[in-house]
């Protein structure tokens, strides 16, 4: 996540076994924790992102957004989608630059990937995060159980690219198709209304199930430099394999398509 504002990117690292899931919660968690650890107190956010449904431009977001300006944590709220075509931004500069260092980067655990991400940049402005930071670790909540009970969703949200949610306005989202079209002010507040402080349940990640324990065990601890992280990162599985457990789905060969 990149705030134009400091010139600083936070990169979120995160293992596939600590992460919930890949949706709009998991989204909505990291912001949360960007504007809670990484925000500098302001209370209007303009925020760019692309057009992905299941990540993005969606109601979860949508009403995420109006929550932080119903509880006053900020005052203002937009939220703007790129058009297809035109998605290059900020946070393509950071990656690009990481990259770079990437290339030549031997790191096998998350922390050396961490450490790569922080020698990327010589002024600073790539920032890891880790989601088991000691100090601000990254915690993800059951964001739209807890939010529909307020919330209605947006009718039509997928031909809107522009969405404005304004604490002197409660519950009316204004929308537009493009920079330059009509605004459409919708209300999608429920009687109840959440309380400031209140935060959903937190969202624990499931873990790896026994058969991508032994997978990653099998047939990528292998290839690792060092002991030490192979056995960080792919160590043996304490249970024993299931009978005719078979292959993992990330360990069967792809189709190939042939062409006469």
């Amino acid at each position: 996540m990149c705030a134009e504002g400091s010139g600083k990117q936070v990169f979120y690292l995160i293992d596939e076994a600590e992460l919930p899931g890949k949706g709009a919660e998991s989204v909505v968690s990291l912001a949360h924790h960007h504007f809670q650890h990484f925000g500098v107190g302001e209370k209007h956010a303009e925020i760019h992102f692309d057009n992905a449904v299941g990540q993005n431009k969606n109601h979860t977001v949508i009403w995420y957004a109006m929550w932080r300006t119903l509880t006053g944590l900020h005052e203002t709220m937009s939220l703007n989608c790129m058009i297809t075509g035109h998605t290059k931004f900020a946070p393509d500069y950071h990656f690009g630059i990481w990259k770079l260092k990437w290339r030549s980067s031997n790191a096998e655990t998350m922390e050396e990937i961490a450490g790569s991400v922080t020698a990327s940049s010589k002024s600073g402005h790539n920032v890891p995060q880790l989601v088991q930071d000691d100090n601000k670790p990254v915690v993800f909540f059951a964001w739209k159980t807890y939010l529909e009970q307020f919330f209605k969703p947006l009718k039509n949200i997928t031909k809107y690219h522009h969405f404005t949610m304004d604490r002197s306005k409660p519950g009316i989202v204004t929308c537009k198709e493009n920079m330059d079209s009509e605004e459409m002010c919708f209300n999608i507040l429920k009687p109840l209304s959440p309380a400031a402080g209140e935060l959903p349940p937190t969202k624990p990640a499931p873990g790896l199930d026994l058969r991508r324990q032994w997978y990653l065990y099998d047939s990528i601890s292998p290839f690792f430099r060092a002991y030490n992280a192979r056995d960080t990162v792919c160590p043996k599985p304490s249970k024993p394999k299931v009978k005719n457990q078979g292959m993992d789905s990330d360990s069967l060969p792809r189709k190939r398509k042939h062409s006469l």
